[in-house]
Protein backbone atom coordinates (compact mmCIF):
# COMPACT_ATOMS: atom_id res chain seq x y z
CA UNK A 1 0.00 0.00 0.00
CA UNK A 2 2.87 2.32 0.84
CA UNK A 3 4.44 1.72 -2.63
CA UNK A 4 1.07 2.31 -4.34
CA UNK A 5 0.62 5.69 -2.67
CA UNK A 6 4.20 6.66 -3.53
CA UNK A 7 3.67 5.78 -7.21
CA UNK A 8 0.41 7.76 -7.35
CA UNK A 9 2.06 10.81 -5.77
CA UNK A 10 4.95 10.60 -8.26
CA UNK A 11 2.50 10.40 -11.18
CA UNK A 12 0.53 13.43 -9.98
CA UNK A 13 3.63 15.56 -9.47
CA UNK A 14 5.19 14.72 -12.88
CA UNK A 15 4.52 17.42 -15.54
CA UNK A 16 2.16 16.32 -18.28
CA UNK A 17 3.89 15.60 -21.59
CA UNK A 18 2.29 15.82 -25.03
CA UNK A 19 2.05 12.52 -26.84
CA UNK A 20 3.31 14.06 -30.10
CA UNK A 21 5.61 17.02 -30.57
CA UNK A 22 4.61 19.60 -33.19
CA UNK A 23 6.46 19.11 -36.49
CA UNK A 24 9.27 21.53 -37.20
CA UNK A 25 8.40 24.10 -39.90
CA UNK A 26 9.96 23.38 -43.28
CA UNK A 27 10.20 25.61 -46.35
CA UNK A 28 7.81 24.82 -49.18
CA UNK A 29 9.57 23.80 -52.39
CA UNK A 30 7.73 23.83 -55.70
CA UNK A 31 4.91 26.27 -54.91
CA UNK A 32 3.29 27.90 -57.96
CA UNK A 33 0.77 30.54 -59.02
CA UNK A 34 1.12 33.03 -56.11
CA UNK A 35 -1.78 35.45 -55.58
CA UNK A 36 -1.64 38.31 -53.07
CA UNK A 37 -4.78 39.42 -51.23
CA UNK A 38 -5.98 43.02 -51.82
CA UNK A 39 -4.78 44.11 -48.37
CA UNK A 40 -1.41 42.44 -48.89
CA UNK A 41 -1.75 40.35 -45.72
CA UNK A 42 -2.34 36.88 -47.22
CA UNK A 43 -0.81 34.84 -50.01
CA UNK A 44 -2.62 32.09 -51.89
CA UNK A 45 -0.59 29.62 -53.93
CA UNK A 46 -0.63 26.13 -55.42
CA UNK A 47 1.23 23.29 -53.74
CA UNK A 48 0.87 19.58 -54.46
CA UNK A 49 -2.22 20.20 -56.58
CA UNK A 50 -4.21 22.17 -54.00
CA UNK A 51 -4.75 25.83 -53.09
CA UNK A 52 -2.88 26.87 -49.94
CA UNK A 53 -3.04 30.04 -47.86
CA UNK A 54 -0.39 31.71 -45.71
CA UNK A 55 0.43 35.10 -44.23
CA UNK A 56 2.44 37.20 -46.68
CA UNK A 57 5.02 37.90 -43.97
CA UNK A 58 5.64 34.16 -43.58
CA UNK A 59 4.58 31.44 -41.20
CA UNK A 60 2.68 28.18 -41.32
CA UNK A 61 0.60 27.57 -44.46
CA UNK A 62 -2.70 25.67 -44.50
CA UNK A 63 -4.52 23.98 -47.39
CA UNK A 64 -7.66 25.74 -48.58
CA UNK A 65 -8.73 22.94 -50.95
CA UNK A 66 -8.18 19.21 -50.62
CA UNK A 67 -9.15 17.26 -53.71
CA UNK A 68 -7.83 14.35 -55.74
CA UNK A 69 -7.83 16.42 -58.95
CA UNK A 70 -5.63 19.41 -59.69
CA UNK A 71 -6.61 22.88 -58.35
CA UNK A 72 -4.67 25.92 -59.57
CA UNK A 73 -4.71 29.60 -60.63
CA UNK A 74 -6.06 31.28 -57.46
CA UNK A 75 -7.30 34.88 -57.70
CA UNK A 76 -8.59 36.93 -54.73
CA UNK A 77 -11.83 38.86 -55.03
CA UNK A 78 -11.54 42.67 -54.60
CA UNK A 79 -12.84 42.49 -51.01
CA UNK A 80 -10.56 39.56 -50.15
CA UNK A 81 -13.45 37.37 -48.97
CA UNK A 82 -13.40 34.91 -51.90
CA UNK A 83 -10.82 33.13 -54.02
CA UNK A 84 -11.55 32.05 -57.58
CA UNK A 85 -9.56 29.14 -58.94
CA UNK A 86 -9.55 26.58 -61.74
CA UNK A 87 -9.90 22.86 -61.18
CA UNK A 88 -9.85 19.67 -63.24
CA UNK A 89 -12.38 17.96 -60.97
CA UNK A 90 -14.63 17.20 -63.95
CA UNK A 91 -11.98 16.45 -66.58
CA UNK A 92 -11.35 19.96 -67.92
CA UNK A 93 -10.43 23.28 -66.34
CA UNK A 94 -13.56 24.78 -64.76
CA UNK A 95 -13.92 27.91 -62.64
CA UNK A 96 -14.72 27.59 -58.94
CA UNK A 97 -14.95 30.02 -56.02
CA UNK A 98 -14.30 29.28 -52.35
CA UNK A 99 -14.44 31.46 -49.20
CA UNK A 100 -10.98 32.74 -48.33
CA UNK A 101 -11.47 31.49 -44.76
CA UNK A 102 -12.28 28.00 -46.00
CA UNK A 103 -15.50 26.19 -46.83
CA UNK A 104 -17.33 24.52 -49.68
CA UNK A 105 -16.11 25.27 -53.21
CA UNK A 106 -18.77 26.38 -55.69
CA UNK A 107 -18.57 25.61 -59.42
CA UNK A 108 -19.29 28.46 -61.86
CA UNK A 109 -18.66 27.01 -65.36
CA UNK A 110 -19.66 23.70 -66.94
CA UNK A 111 -18.33 23.89 -70.51
CA UNK A 112 -16.22 21.04 -71.92
CA UNK A 113 -13.42 23.44 -72.85
CA UNK A 114 -10.68 24.74 -70.58
CA UNK A 115 -11.65 27.92 -68.68
CA UNK A 116 -9.29 29.59 -66.19
CA UNK A 117 -10.09 32.68 -64.07
CA UNK A 118 -7.81 35.66 -64.50
CA UNK A 119 -9.54 38.70 -63.05
CA UNK A 120 -12.47 39.90 -60.93
CA UNK A 121 -14.52 42.95 -61.80
CA UNK A 122 -14.03 45.81 -59.30
CA UNK A 123 -17.49 45.22 -57.81
CA UNK A 124 -16.73 41.51 -57.30
CA UNK A 125 -19.73 40.43 -59.39
CA UNK A 126 -17.97 38.99 -62.45
CA UNK A 127 -14.89 36.91 -63.27
CA UNK A 128 -13.16 37.28 -66.65
CA UNK A 129 -11.64 34.36 -68.52
CA UNK A 130 -10.58 33.23 -71.98
CA UNK A 131 -12.59 30.55 -73.75
CA UNK A 132 -13.45 28.86 -77.03
CA UNK A 133 -17.12 27.88 -76.99
CA UNK A 134 -19.16 26.49 -79.89
CA UNK A 135 -17.04 28.37 -82.42
CA UNK A 136 -13.58 28.17 -84.01
CA UNK A 137 -12.94 31.70 -82.77
CA UNK A 138 -11.37 32.57 -79.43
CA UNK A 139 -13.20 34.87 -77.05
CA UNK A 140 -13.01 36.66 -73.74
CA UNK A 141 -15.95 35.98 -71.47
CA UNK A 142 -17.21 36.85 -68.01
CA UNK A 143 -19.29 34.80 -65.60
CA UNK A 144 -21.59 36.37 -63.02
CA UNK A 145 -20.77 34.88 -59.62
CA UNK A 146 -24.31 35.04 -58.21
CA UNK A 147 -26.22 33.69 -61.23
CA UNK A 148 -23.58 31.61 -63.11
CA UNK A 149 -24.52 33.43 -66.32
CA UNK A 150 -21.72 33.78 -68.88
CA UNK A 151 -21.45 36.30 -71.70
CA UNK A 152 -19.01 36.96 -74.52
CA UNK A 153 -17.06 40.23 -74.27
CA UNK A 154 -14.99 40.07 -77.46
CA UNK A 155 -14.11 37.49 -80.16
CA UNK A 156 -10.98 37.08 -82.28
CA UNK A 157 -9.29 34.52 -84.51
CA UNK A 158 -6.17 34.83 -82.29
CA UNK A 159 -5.87 33.37 -78.81
CA UNK A 160 -6.98 35.79 -76.08
CA UNK A 161 -5.62 35.48 -72.55
CA UNK A 162 -5.06 37.14 -69.16
CA UNK A 163 -8.00 39.63 -69.01
CA UNK A 164 -7.79 42.24 -66.24
CA UNK A 165 -10.34 44.94 -65.39
CA UNK A 166 -9.31 48.51 -64.71
CA UNK A 167 -10.18 49.96 -61.25
CA UNK A 168 -13.13 51.80 -62.81
CA UNK A 169 -14.47 48.64 -64.43
CA UNK A 170 -14.85 50.38 -67.78
CA UNK A 171 -11.77 48.92 -69.49
CA UNK A 172 -10.44 45.41 -69.86
CA UNK A 173 -6.78 44.78 -70.64
CA UNK A 174 -5.84 41.43 -72.17
CA UNK A 175 -3.18 39.64 -74.22
CA UNK A 176 -3.57 38.58 -77.84
CA UNK A 177 -1.37 35.88 -79.36
CA UNK A 178 1.77 35.27 -77.31
CA UNK A 179 4.34 32.52 -76.87
CA UNK A 180 4.73 30.34 -73.74
CA UNK A 181 6.62 31.66 -70.73
CA UNK A 182 9.72 29.64 -71.65
CA UNK A 183 10.19 31.79 -74.79
CA UNK A 184 10.19 35.27 -73.19
CA UNK A 185 12.39 36.90 -75.85
CA UNK A 186 10.52 35.66 -78.91
CA UNK A 187 10.08 38.28 -81.66
CA UNK A 188 7.94 37.50 -84.66
CA UNK A 189 4.43 37.37 -86.04
CA UNK A 190 3.17 35.39 -83.03
CA UNK A 191 4.58 37.82 -80.45
CA UNK A 192 2.14 38.91 -77.76
CA UNK A 193 0.03 42.02 -78.22
CA UNK A 194 -1.93 43.91 -75.59
CA UNK A 195 -5.57 44.71 -76.24
CA UNK A 196 -7.88 47.24 -74.56
CA UNK A 197 -11.61 46.56 -74.49
CA UNK A 198 -13.38 49.77 -73.54
CA UNK A 199 -17.08 50.18 -72.80
CA UNK A 200 -19.16 50.65 -69.67
CA UNK A 201 -21.36 47.59 -70.22
CA UNK A 202 -19.33 45.84 -72.96
CA UNK A 203 -22.43 45.42 -75.10
CA UNK A 204 -21.03 47.51 -78.00
CA UNK A 205 -17.38 47.63 -77.03
CA UNK A 206 -14.53 49.08 -79.05
CA UNK A 207 -11.18 47.31 -79.18
CA UNK A 208 -7.73 48.85 -79.39
CA UNK A 209 -4.84 46.49 -80.17
CA UNK A 210 -1.42 47.71 -79.06
CA UNK A 211 1.38 46.08 -81.04
CA UNK A 212 4.59 46.63 -79.12
CA UNK A 213 6.67 44.64 -81.61
CA UNK A 214 6.17 47.32 -84.28
CA UNK A 215 5.50 51.03 -84.56
CA UNK A 216 1.91 50.53 -85.70
CA UNK A 217 -1.28 50.51 -83.68
CA UNK A 218 -4.17 48.65 -85.27
CA UNK A 219 -7.83 49.39 -84.54
CA UNK A 220 -10.41 46.63 -84.91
Amino acid sequence: MRFLLFGLALYLTTPAQAQLTPPAPKPIIGARHPALSPDGQRLAFVYRGDIWLAASKGGRARPLTFHLEYDAYPVFSPDGHWIAFASKRHGQWDIFVIPAEGGQARRLTWHSGHEIPFGWSPDGQHIAFGARRDSPRYCLMSVEVSTYKSKVLVEDYAALRYPRWSPSGKTLLYTRYGMPWYRPRYRGTAAAQNGLLANKNFSTASVLILCFESTHITYL
